[in-house]
């Protein structure tokens, strides 16, 4: 079966990692990921610690939202992967 484009998958095989372990993993990492977007979230500027200096709230919002926009590719890459991997190995349980 083909690989969604740009995705990256393991080859399974007797040596190597069984697909249980690698979905674990990328799952403990997606959700790494979003605890990190909701500490950016929870650590986003507020407008009264920036209002004396003009136009510093907005590169400060902007700065924010790019973290923010980072790390949720990131999460998107993970799950894409571990979708593929299911794609890849549907009967697979190893």
């Amino acid at each position: 079966m083909a690989q969604p484009e740009g995705i990256i998958t393991p080859i399974f095989h007797m040596n190597g990692s069984g697909k249980r372990a690698l979905l674990d993993q990328l799952c403990t990492a997606y959700r790494a990921v979003q605890d990190a977007m909701d500490a950016i979230r929870q650590a986003s500027p507020n407008g009264r610690d920036y209002y004396p200096d003009e136009g510093r709230f907005q590169k400060a919002e902007a700065q924010c939202r790019a973290r923010h926009d980072q790390l949720s590719a990131v999460a998107a890459s993970l799950a894409a992967e571990a979708l593929a991997i299911q794609k890849q190995y549907p009967d697979r349980e190893r």
